[in-house]
């Protein structure tokens, strides 16, 4: 367990230090916010492996994500949708759902090659099928992303990311993910910047 917690420490120290570097890659954006808007569409593979894959199996999951430039970094909404297989008949399959805000910054690597630093928080649904119908359960849900993305012909791109998750359960559930995804950035509505202006 203290290796666990020194572990995530490190992480969180190395990602706020990196955020911070990115951050200066990233304060010309603060004129451009809400100036256009990317969605991306992923594939995440879970690659850790603890107590809780000794019970339960995760599939490969998929991530849709909108994200536009801020003030500073960018801001996103998204939702990552994976399912669980059950190893043993005493423990029943669950898909979870993680709906999150998040925020993060980009540094540039070369002309056009972007490394991006950021976190996410939002609310990790889980949905158990038990017999007796669906039993759901809901918790807070905090996660650290390090990606790289690199344009591929007009405004497409791709991206993979890694990415570490703690689930506030009362067992905490530690879960790292690999992606794998295609973004397609799009100019932002008038009437929706001026509303979000």
């Amino acid at each position: 367990m203290k290796l666990l917690v020194h572990h995530a420490v490190s992480i969180a120290f190395v990602s706020v230090a990196l955020l911070a570097t990115s951050a200066t890659g990233s304060a010309q954006q603060a004129g451009h916010a809400f100036e256009t808007f990317r969605v991306d569409l992923s594939a995440t593979a879970n690659v850790n492996n603890n107590t809780l894959h000794e019970f339960w199996d995760p599939r490969v999951g998929a991530e849709l994500s909108v994200a536009t430039p801020f003030y500073l970094g960018s801001v996103e909404l998204g939702a990552h949708y994976v399912g669980f297989n059950a190893l043993a008949s005493e423990q029943p399959d669950f898909t979870s759902l993680y709906i999150y805000l998040g925020w993060g910054c980009e540094l540039a690597l070369s002309q056009r090659l972007r490394w991006y630093n950021g976190f996410r928080i939002g609310s990790f649904l889980m949905r158990f099928d038990v017999p007796s119908g669906n039993k759901t359960e809901q918790e807070l849900a905090f996660a650290l992303n390090t990606g790289l993305r690199y344009p591929i012909a007009g405004h497409w791109s791709v991206a993979v990311s890694a990415r570490y998750q703690v689930v506030y359960t009362h067992e905490r559930i530690h879960l790292a993910y690999m992606t794998a995804g295609l973004g397609r950035s799009f100019g932002m509505p008038r009437w929706l910047k001026e509303f979000l202006d």
